[in-house]
């Protein structure tokens, strides 16, 4: 249910220096959920993080020797988004735009608690 990723999801953007985030199907590229930071622009963004993935996806093999992906960083004059594996076929694509002071470690916990809802 899209409904549980709500309160996870204020979760994430209640994480100093997080602007928002959305948890997206990596095959479609559509947003289950889309928090309320980045709501006017997160379903673009939300589809085109994905394409990033999937681009890893394809090239894989190439990276094995580092072992698997746990968060791809896209750094832009604007701004970051963060990808993270959540769950079978989704990602969390969390926005910000702070440059230092994000508890990383809280935001992989709260990623990781929306990922547990796949498998339970």
């Amino acid at each position: 249910n899209r409904s549980d990723f709500e309160p996870l999801l204020r979760e994430i953007e209640g994480i100093d220096g997080i602007d928002g985030g959305a948890i997206v199907d990596v095959e479609s590229g559509m947003p289950w959920c889309v928090s309320a930071g980045i709501a006017a622009e997160g379903h673009l963004l939300a589809e085109a993080a994905s394409d990033y993935w999937r681009m890893y996806q394809r090239l894989a093999r190439n990276f094995e020797s580092l072992g698997e992906l746990r968060a791809s960083l896209l750094v832009h004059s604007n701004g970051r988004l963060t990808l993270l594996p959540c769950g079978p076929g989704l990602i969390a694509v969390i926005k910000s735009t702070q440059q230092n002071g994000i508890d990383w470690i809280a935001l992989q916990k709260r990623v990781m608690d929306i990922g547990s809802l796949f498998s339970s």
